[in-house]
């Protein structure tokens, strides 16, 4: 469900996940105390550290000339029902 989802973005996003709450779907996430209990992901970013995986944020940069010059990261985003 979207704890699952949440938790997914969350372990690999990084600081990107505050943008996640954003979204409606994880609107149930927006109060903090909720938040730390139900998405707690410290057993896996541990794993991910000794995996040495790199961040959400390196991949952006280390393609930018994908994500950022081929256009496909806006510099605006507008969510519209």
């Amino acid at each position: 469900g979207q704890k699952n989802r949440a938790r997914a973005m969350k372990i690999h996003t990084g600081s990107w996940f505050e943008k996640t709450l954003s979204f409606p779907q994880f609107q149930m996430f927006h109060d903090k105390s909720v938040r730390e209990k139900a998405l707690d992901v410290s057993s896996v970013q541990d794993d991910l550290m000794g995996m040495k995986c790199h961040s959400f944020q390196w991949y952006l940069d280390r393609f930018s000339y994908i994500y950022r010059d081929g256009g496909v990261l806006p510099h605006e985003v507008f969510q519209l029902e």
